[in-house]
């Protein structure tokens, strides 16, 4: 038996529809991340607990085109938000995406950023192509788990039968 059939889920089968194996993420990227379907496309995202929110690389939304709308700042003023490398300019532009894993449609709003230096950086470091960043918006909303010590994750909601 391997290590992922070993593992041992705290719900009930019929909430967790799938299980998806982190180790070639974690092994070149040191982080979690899956790859998800969108437009025809693979995206991969970033799992990040620690981001309040979820972002989309704005080349990824011109290049499939979708669309996006711009969010009038609070106050007229333009927003800071903390990131783990000090603070950045909130960008007002939002999306709707739809990402699909394994049969199942995740409905992601994303903060659409200039990312491409950043990814690009760590696609020459690292060799992953990232598309964006699945911050605790997403994962709450779809009750995901990341476990690291089997190095998995999964989402845990009723599935229909």
């Amino acid at each position: 038996m391997s290590k992922k059939d070993a593992i041992t889920i705290p719900f009930a089968d019929n909430n967790v529809p799938f299980i998806v194996n982190l180790d070639n993420y974690l092994d070149s990227l040191s982080l979690p991340a899956i790859d998800f379907e969108c437009g025809g496309k693979t995206l991969t995202f970033i799992l990040d607990s620690g981001s309040n929110g979820s972002h989309i690389n704005k080349s990824v939304i011109e290049d499939l085109g979708l669309e996006s709308y711009t969010l009038e700042p609070e106050g007229g003023k333009v927003q800071a938000v903390s990131t783990g490398n000090g603070l950045a300019v909130a960008t007002n532009e939002r999306c709707e995406i739809a990402l699909t894993l394994n049969g199942f449609e995740f409905s992601v709003r994303c903060s659409v950023e200039k990312l491409d230096q950043v990814f690009n950086f760590i696609r020459e470091s690292d060799g992953v192509q990232l598309h964006g960043i699945l911050g605790t918006d997403f994962l709450r909303l779809n009750r995901w788990t990341i476990d690291f010590a089997n190095n998995v994750a999964y989402p845990a909601f009723k599935v229909k039968r």
